[in-house]
């Protein structure tokens, strides 16, 4: 018996052990006394010992995480949902300039007392994010809007919108992002900081369309493979071609998608980038090719992120500054 339960080692074993337990309980009532006695001694303890281990390794902590995930989408609940529409006088001002500034306050709050390179992951990363670009994030100025917070990868983009969508998920304008890690790093000038963000693979919403060659030739040519989709009704997954026509197959029956549809991209490998204010040296359309060679690196060839620190100390400072 002590070398039964030394085998038991992982969740697999103990299915194993638990369903051939049982069946050798069930047995003993169909078989004669004396053998019915050896198979309750030999499978009643054995079928409790691999209950007991699926209970406390598996389904104890798979029912904690989701309590946890359900108290944090209610905890942020409403606190990052769509902008609604708002005229001038509803937004706050903020000069285009002031982006930089704007943005050592948020990274300040989100990560107090930083002053070199600091790591994090799971919940206490996503609490940051939601710090960091907590609403508002777009504001009115002199010549007129303004979006303070920019992320930079292939394609630089304002950041408008932010989302907690589990303990480990977030929501960054269209990305669907599983959070592995993200990084704080300080810069020696309070404008030349920025936040690190590097995000699981997860498995892609039409798998069909997804071979081991589209993802080689996607991450050959991008450094990542993403792809895109709609969701209708906050439920239903439609094609990226769908979502452009307007309308979905969904169970059978043609749909017209209207206004209940939203566009996401969701990474189905590794992928990285980079938060900074929109007034960053980063924001440099001659330091693009080299900060995705850099970012590229940090996720295939083993580079390091004080690499990207390092040149970001030395890029000039931007030739926007003074921009109303």
């Amino acid at each position: 018996m002590d070398k039964f339960f030394k085998v038991i080692k992982t969740e697999k074993d103990a299915w194993i052990g638990l369903v051939s337990s049982t069946i050798a309980v069930l047995v003993s009532f169909q078989v004669p006394e004396k053998l019915s006695w050896l198979l309750i001694i030999l499978g009643a303890p054995s079928a409790i010992f691999c209950f007991s281990l699926l209970l406390i390794r598996s389904w104890i902590p798979s029912l904690l995480s989701w309590v946890s995930d359900l108290k944090l989408v209610v905890k942020y609940a409403g606190e990052s949902d769509e902008p609604k529409e708002a005229s001038d006088g509803d937004l706050e001002f903020l000069p285009a300039d002031q982006s930089a500034a704007f943005f050592a306050k948020r990274f300040s709050s989100a990560f107090p007392g930083i002053r070199k390179i600091t790591w994090y992951s799971g919940k206490d990363a996503v609490d940051r994010l939601n710090i960091l670009l907590r609403q508002p994030l777009n504001f009115r100025s002199k010549n007129g809007y303004t979006t303070p917070i920019w992320w930079w990868r292939n394609g630089n983009l304002q950041i408008s919108e932010f989302k907690v969508l589990s303990r480990k998920r977030v929501l960054i304008d269209r990305m669907e992002l599983k959070i592995k890690s993200i990084a704080a790093v300080p810069g020696k000038d309070y404008y030349r900081s920025f936040v690190y963000l590097e995000a699981h693979p997860e498995r892609a919403v039409f798998p069909k369309d997804w071979n081991e060659s589209r993802i080689a030739e996607a991450v050959e040519l991008f450094g990542y493979a993403s792809e895109e989709y709609g969701l209708y009704r906050k439920k239903f997954y439609v094609s990226r071609s769908e979502y452009d026509d307007g309308a979905a197959t969904i169970k059978g029956k043609v749909f017209e998608l209207g206004d209940d549809v939203e566009l996401r991209e969701r990474y189905i490998t590794r992928f990285n980038l980079v938060i900074a204010p929109h007034l960053s040296p980063i924001n440099n359309t001659d330091f693009d090719s080299e900060l995705r060679a850099l970012l590229n690196g940090i996720l295939h060839e083993g580079k390091s992120l004080e690499e990207l620190a390092n040149r970001v100390e030395k890029l000039p400072k931007p030739r926007m500054w003074g921009i109303q």
